[in-house]
């Protein structure tokens, strides 16, 4: 009987301090998972110009300066993830090229011609 009380005491002293340790692991194992993820990743140098790596980037939704110029919106797009480069905020890819500042996007006017026969 006294072995069963002192087992009992000697796991009541010690739960806690086992909890804490373990807790501490777990959450250093998460840290150097998520480091060595983020590291694995492709790096922001082989992007273009203007435009930056995502992990998690809008599939079919590439902003661009026609999108820009119509004030067209990603609208219906998919909501998945894609991995790859993107125009940087408040940039748009000119002529499915590079990424522009929106300012400096291409202005298409598409007006008629106008008729000089008359």
């Amino acid at each position: 009987m006294l072995s069963i009380i002192k087992c009992e005491y000697y796991a009541a002293k010690w739960y806690p301090v086992t909890m804490k340790l373990l807790a501490a692991f777990a959450f250093l194992l998460i840290a150097a998972i998520m480091t060595l993820s983020h590291s694995a990743s492709v790096p922001d140098e082989v992007c273009g110009e203007n435009e930056v790596f995502k992990t998690c980037g809008r599939i079919g939704c590439h902003p661009s300066c026609d999108m820009v110029l119509h004030g067209s919106q990603c609208i219906g797009f998919s909501l998945r993830c894609g991995v790859g480069c993107y125009c940087k905020d408040g940039y748009a890819r000119a002529n499915g090229e590079k990424c522009v500042n929106i300012a400096d996007c291409p202005k298409y006017v598409n007006q008629p011609a106008e008729d000089s026969s008359n």
